[in-house]
């Protein structure tokens, strides 16, 4: 949902505050369950907090926390060097994605293992 409304305003050629707006809410959104999941990531008590994936998606988790934050902090990108720099986040807030999926995919084997 992130990647898209990003996507979506660079690739729109009137980039305004009104167009930045709903894309921040969407950042807000995305907050609230990233933080969710996170809390639940830190409550984990069993043996997969041993796991190097349990570190691993702490840190994706707070990555994407780190980087949600700036850009809802953000006034609408207009500029060259500010829509390069939205380019760049983008392209973080991907492999930050990419690699929070795998975190949690190995996470699932584990548990799954778990229960053999």
């Amino acid at each position: 949902m992130v990647v898209e409304s990003i996507s979506s305003y660079l690739s729109d050629p009137d980039k305004t505050e009104a167009k930045w707006r709903p894309i921040v809410a969407n950042f807000e959104k995305t907050l609230v369950s990233v933080h969710t999941l996170l809390a639940d990531v830190k409550q984990e008590k069993g043996d997969f907090v041993l796991e190097p994936a349990y570190v691993k998606l702490q840190e994706m988790l707070n990555g994407r926390v780190t980087l949600l934050t700036r850009l809802k902090a953000m006034d609408a990108p207009t500029t060259a060097e500010e829509i390069a720099l939205l380019k760049e986040i983008n392209a973080r807030y991907m492999t930050l994605v990419a690699s929070t999926r795998k975190a949690l995919a190995e996470l699932n084997a584990y548990l799954k293992d778990q229960k053999k």
